[in-house]
């Protein structure tokens, strides 16, 4: 789209990536031609080898374009195997989990800071629960006090200092539009010249922290993060599952992620914090006992879940 073109004629590609979500991926898809209310929608689904009918059911309604990511080769490589596939003229890319519904317009209102501030490179929506709470989905970078509060606090004191606490959890924060560090994977929009200047999602994520990654890197290029909350979707949640490796996964991945960036002493206290607040939990709770396990040997990381080799682009149904 060229800076004079109509707004209407702003290209807006859906990228959803999809394992086993089969209950789920009607929905989304369903409520995707009004979330775009009348811009031009293409969706392109990736598929990391479902082993149910995923793809069939993609296939019978003849509104998506499939792409084979060549194996379940996890959230990071399935987008990027979506961004080889894109259509040249996209605009702008919606990274959507398949467990979505979008409200009428969403993608609409998420697409209108994007085509007036070029200095906005990602939006994010308002997202609910299944059971109509916010999902928490605003995030602050990590460090070594917000990791303290969220070790010692969690969710239970949901008033504190926001720097006590990498999550934002109180209503003001989700009233008006601001823009944030980063946000939930869930559900970003991604102008196609951010997207560009960030390059490829990192793959050695798997699952988890690849957004953190995301984002932070968007900021680098000079790119802000714009929280819509006009613009509202409902997370039905659980299409990947949980287990205690992935658990263990999440939390080996915001450790790596943050040894990347900070340096050995920061790194080994932020260490301590995460197995500190496993360790109170990790009798009662078999994710944390699985969490602290890995937090303490390094050498242990080889064994949690992790991508299948994925060709060098993903091929079309």
């Amino acid at each position: 789209m060229t800076q004079n073109a109509p707004f209407d004629a702003m290209v807006v590609t859906a990228l959803v990536v999809t394992y086993n979500s089969s209950d789920e991926i009607e929905n989304l898809l369903d409520s995707l031609p009004a979330a775009a209310d009348g811009l031009d929608l293409r969706v392109l689904v990736v598929d990391n080898s479902s082993s149910d009918d995923t793809v069939a059911k993609v296939e019978a309604r003849g509104d998506a374009r499939v792409v084979h990511a060549g194996g379940n080769v996890g959230y990071a490589a399935g987008i990027n195997v979506g961004r080889e596939n894109l259509d040249e003229d996209t605009d702008a890319i919606a990274i959507l989990n398949p467990d979505l519904v979008m409200d009428p317009g969403s993608l609409r209102r998420l697409a209108e800071p994007l085509a007036k501030d070029r200095t906005v490179g990602v939006t994010v929506p308002f997202i609910s629960n299944s059971d109509g709470t916010p999902f928490h989905s605003l995030r602050r970078e990590p460090n070594l006090l917000s990791q303290l509060g969220e070790a010692t606090f969690g969710a239970s004191w949901a008033r504190r200092p926001v720097v006590l606490g990498d999550t934002l959890r109180t209503p003001d924060k989700y009233q008006t539009a601001r823009d944030v560090q980063w946000a939930s994977g869930a559900a970003l929009l991604i102008s196609r010249a951010c997207d560009q200047a960030v390059g490829e999602w990192r793959e050695d994520f798997f699952l988890y922290s690849e957004e953190t990654d995301f984002a932070r890197r968007a900021r680098q290029a000079g790119y802000r993060i714009r929280y819509v909350p006009e613009a509202k979707c409902l997370h039905i949640g659980g299409a990947s599952g949980s287990s205690p490796q992935l658990e263990a996964l999440m939390e080996v991945n915001k450790l790596r992620d943050y040894e990347g960036h900070h340096g050995r002493a920061s790194s080994t206290l932020f260490r301590g914090i995460l197995a500190a607040q496993h360790a109170v939990r990790a009798k009662k709770r078999p994710g944390s006992e699985a969490a602290l396990h890995h937090l303490l040997h390094r050498d242990a990381w080889s064994t949690l879940p992790k991508g299948d080799p994925r060709p060098s682009t993903g091929s079309e149904a």
